[in-house]
């Protein structure tokens, strides 16, 4: 049975009308991603807007629940004192927001269910701490590049004042909101500072071993850290480590999401990286 012309118009209007709906949706949210991201580079000074996503599968319903479903800002690659190259992340769930701010992009101390961020740090940036200029960081158990989530993992490095790296298990915890990094077991490593012989970590003297150890061993306070926040979990991916904070029922504004927080006044800090007061 054939569908007639009256109706293939009626088709045709209607999925017009929701390509139009649709594509108002989506420039309307990337109005609003881009005004909060210009704020963020211009307050951060950063070389490149951050990603910022704003609200869920349909933006403009923000108008009628007034609240953003989620806010999501990541930056990369930013250059931090101490630590050299970082990215951070952080978002917040069910943000309540003003019907101006799903237009502006812009809006102040919203209320949300969670509140989250996120520090990754490579070899070059953490072995900056350690005082490595080559730790190699791996997952203890899935030694895979895209291995999930451990709170174990496999530091190589060269000691300060050795002739070759050593391979080291290594414990990865938070404890009162600072980083631990406490090595376990010498995998492999050389017999002495000046030798260039690795074997393995069973071969290896319990003089050698004692000295290597301490090297391993680190704490990042949470002030320490460019976080906004108290580190609440820390786990080692894809041949990084990874930070993160993670607050409940409390208030946000665009200075939350600056990528690069500093020390906070509860965490023993004065003033952020960029020399502002902390939030």
């Amino acid at each position: 049975m054939s569908i007639s012309r009256p109706v293939k118009r009626i088709s045709a209007a209607v999925g017009a009308v929701a390509l139009l709906a649709v594509g108002a949706d989506f420039g309307l949210a990337i109005h609003a991603e881009r005004n909060l991201a210009n704020r963020i580079r211009q307050e951060m000074n950063l070389p490149a807007d951050p990603y910022v996503s704003l609200g869920g599968a349909a933006y403009a319903s923000s108008f009628f629940t007034g609240k953003w479903s989620s806010i999501q800002v990541r930056a990369r690659d930013l250059e931090i004192e101490g630590f050299g190259l970082v990215s951070v992340e952080s978002g917040a769930v069910d943000v309540e927001v003003p019907k101006s701010s799903v237009w502006t992009g812009d809006f102040a101390d919203g209320f949300t269910k969670r509140y989250h961020t996120k520090l990754q740090l490579d070899g070059l940036s953490l072995g900056r701490q350690f005082g490595f200029t080559d730790l190699a960081i791996q997952n203890l158990e899935d030694v895979s590049p895209a291995g999930g989530w451990e709170t174990e993992a496999i530091f190589k490095a060269t000691p300060k004042g050795w002739s070759a790296p050593a391979e080291v298990a290594v414990k990865l915890r938070i404890v009162r909101g600072d980083a631990h990094f406490t090595p376990i077991e010498v995998i492999s490593g050389p017999e002495g500072p000046d030798s260039d012989k690795v074997v393995k970590g069973r071969e290896l003297s319990d003089d050698a071993k004692a000295a290597i150890m301490p090297a391993f061993e680190l704490e990042l306070t949470g002030a320490e850290l460019p976080l906004r926040q108290r580190p609440t979990r820390i786990f080692v991916s894809g041949g990084s480590i990874f930070i993160e904070g993670d607050e409940l029922y409390r208030t946000v504004s665009p200075e939350d999401f600056l990528p690069v927080a500093t020390p906070d006044p509860e965490l023993g800090g004065e003033t952020d990286r960029g020399g502002r007061p902390s939030q």
